[in-house]
């Protein structure tokens, strides 16, 4: 399911994943000492869940879920397939609305070159 900003599903289940671009200005298109135009770009995603049941039959709290999932998605980016370079620190939250629900949030940045879609690291 894919959502503008601020449009409200018709009903949430859980495990949920937002991936939201940072607004990436001109300002950092930029061209290389090589003469690459490169651009930085920076994503946040969120990894939302409540309490989970897993294929074992093991039960998982919701901060438990949520940074495993978090977890894996981070070991994704920054595998060598993508290349994004994780930024910040402790990314677990709880949703103020309903504190049973947990959020992993994190960011990840990485420069394109706008030629060829190449992803480097910082």
């Amino acid at each position: 399911m894919v959502k503008l900003n601020y449009e409200v599903p018709n009903k949430v289940s859980y495990p949920l994943v937002v991936i939201t671009e940072i607004v990436n200005t001109e300002n950092s298109k930029y061209s290389t000492d090589k003469g690459e135009q490169v651009t930085n770009l920076t994503y946040q995603v969120e990894s939302i869940c409540d309490t989970t049941e897993l294929s074992d039959k093991t039960i998982l709290d919701a901060s438990r879920s949520a940074k495993l999932l978090g977890t894996k998605i981070s070991k994704l980016l920054g595998g060598e397939n993508y290349k994004f370079e994780r930024k910040g620190d402790d990314p677990l939250k709880a949703i103020s609305s309903d504190r049973t629900i947990m959020r992993y949030i994190n960011r990840y940045e990485c420069c394109l070159f706008l030629k060829q879609n190449i992803i480097y690291r910082r």
